[in-house]
């Protein structure tokens, strides 16, 4: 008995949601081709639109203030450091000194006078 009911009860239910109280009508078909190009339309109308919002903006926007030209500024040169340089010494050179003349007598008749004080006979 309990078979019975829950196969009764598992018709009904299957029935009844199988089952709607009026048919749905059936939609027409859209025109895919019309409904592309009236989107096409509409992208392009929004691009030209960026498009001339952003040429405002640019023409808007003040010109570029050239920079100066960069100029390298002079460096000081460190000056040389200066090196001992000899001082010249004096030096001793030899200087001739008079002497007194050397009379050399040889022999009564001649008589030499030297002055470097040598006998030159």
């Amino acid at each position: 008995m309990k078979l019975t009911v829950v196969l009764a009860m598992l018709i009904g239910t299957l029935v009844l949601a199988c089952s709607t109280a009026a048919p749905v009508p059936a939609e027409q078909t859209p025109n895919i081709d019309a409904t592309v190009e009236a989107r096409l339309a509409q992208e392009r109308a929004v691009d030209a639109t960026v498009e001339a919002r952003a040429k405002e903006l640019v023409a808007e926007q003040p010109t570029a203030t050239p920079y100066p030209t960069y100029t390298p500024v002079p460096t000081t040169t460190a000056l040389p450091k200066p090196t001992d340089t000899p001082v010249p010494q004096p030096t001793n050179t030899p200087t001739v000194v008079p002497t007194a003349p050397y009379v050399s007598w040889s022999s009564a008749r001649s008589c030499h006078v030297s002055s470097y004080g040598g006998d030159q006979s």
